[in-house]
């Protein structure tokens, strides 16, 4: 038998074969060399821990420090609820409305100065926006000149006209809710 292995026996082979046997049995010589718990956090690389890497029942409450887990580390329900908090401010009483108004004064041509034109919300409404329009403004000096609320519950345009060319027609217009308002 010797005779029909040296043929086959090489330094390749003979290497190769050496370093099998010391990869199969270098863990177990390690492992020998170690003593017990000699294994710690401070052995182990970041993250090189994982959860499929621990054994089922490996963990318990005894092994995990008090007051390191938060909510996000349970499964939702296994946390009991707290006690309930203080009652909040009340809501609407019901889904807000909203209301659109408009007001059309006549501006006089030439005027000497701006005419006033106001609209109110309905009341237990406030004004949320408004603005205001004036027929054939063009692009002389006819037009709106200011356009702004009127405190919590209404709208003002000042309107001028010195067309020469008539009155002119202008309009307000007011957008009101039921919400509740938030600034004095």
């Amino acid at each position: 038998m010797l005779v029909r292995l040296r043929p086959r026996l090489t330094t390749a082979n003979a290497v190769s074969t050496l370093a099998l046997v010391l990869a199969l049995t270098g863990g177990a010589y390690a492992s020998g060399l170690l003593p017990k718990n000699s294994v710690g956090s401070a052995q182990l690389r970041k993250n090189s821990v994982t959860k499929p890497k621990i054994a089922a029942g490996a963990v318990d409450s005894s092994k995990v420090k008090n007051a390191s887990l938060t909510a996000s580390d349970f499964v939702p329900g296994a946390l009991p609820a707290g006690p309930p908090g203080q009652k909040g401010d009340p809501g609407f009483a019901s889904t807000p409305t909203f209301d659109y108004e408009s007001a059309t004064v006549t501006v006089p041509d030439n005027s000497p100065g701006a005419t006033n034109a106001k609209v109110s919300c309905p009341p237990g409404q406030n004004v949320v926006g408004g603005g205001a329009f004036m027929e054939n403004a063009g692009i002389t000096s006819n037009g709106i000149l200011d356009s702004y609320p009127d405190g919590r519950t209404g709208w003002i345009a000042d309107g001028a006209n010195i067309s020469g060319t008539g009155p002119k027609s202008t309009t307000v217009y007011v957008m009101c809710t039921t919400a509740q308002t938030t600034t004095p």
